[in-house]
C-alpha cells in the first residue's frame, strides 16, 4: 500500500522542485551557495575525492576507448585554432628552457655521440670525404697544369723556343 502512495507523491514532487529550483534561480539563491561552497574549499575537496577514486580512473579509462573521444581529437588536432597554440606554446620561456635542458643533458650527449659513432654515419662522412679529395685533387690538378702550362709558356719566350703544337702536346716532354 506504500507503494501506491509513493507514486503520485513522485508525480506531484516533480512540479513542484521545478518550482522551487526555478525560485531559487531567480533569487540568485544558487550562485550565493555556488559562492560560499567555493570559498569554504568544499569543491576543492570534493574535486579531490573525485580524482582520487576508482571510478574515476574507470571512467578515464572507458572514456579514452570510446570512438567519440578519437572523433573530438581528430576534428581538436585538423583546427586552425591548434595551430595557433602550437605555435604560441613553442614561442614560451618554458619552452625555450626546456629544449635547453634537453640539449644540455647528458641523455643528448649519449644520443649525439651514439649518432656520431654509428656505422651508417661514418659511412656517409668517409664517403662525403672521398668525393672531396677527389674534388679537390682535380683542381690541384688542373690548376697546376694551367700553371705548368703558363711557365713552359714563358721560359719558351725567354729562350726564344717556338710553343709546341697540339701533336707535340699529346705525345710527352718536349726536347
Amino acid at each position: 500500500m506504500l507503494g501506491l502512495a509513493a507514486r503520485p507523491a513522485r508525480w506531484l514532487a516533480r512540479p513542484v522542485v521545478d518550482l522551487l529550483v526555478e525560485a531559487l534561480v531567480e533569487a540568485r539563491v544558487i550562485d550565493l551557495v555556488v559562492t560560499r561552497l567555493l570559498e569554504a574549499g568544499v569543491v576543492e575537496r570534493v574535486m579531490a575525492e573525485v580524482l582520487a577514486s576508482p571510478e574515476t580512473e574507470a571512467l578515464v579509462a572507458n572514456t579514452l576507448e570510446r570512438p567519440e573521444l578519437e572523433r573530438l581529437i581528430v576534428v581538436a588536432v585538423d583546427s586552425p585554432a591548434t595551430d595557433r597554440i602550437v605555435k604560441r606554446l613553442l614561442h614560451t620561456p618554458g619552452t625555450e628552457r626546456a629544449i635547453s635542458n634537453v640539449l644540455d643533458s647528458a641523455e643528448m650527449q649519449r644520443v649525439v655521440e651514439h649518432i656520431a659513432n654509428s656505422p651508417e654515419v661514418k659511412a656517409a662522412i668517409e664517403q662525403q670525404s672521398l668525393g672531396l679529395a677527389s674534388s679537390v685533387a682535380g683542381e690541384v690538378r688542373n690548376v697546376s697544369v694551367s700553371a705548368d702550362d703558363g711557365l713552359e709558356r714563358v721560359v719558351r719566350r725567354l729562350f726564344r723556343r717556338r710553343q709546341r703544337s697540339a701533336l707535340e702536346l699529346d705525345s710527352g716532354p718536349a726536347e
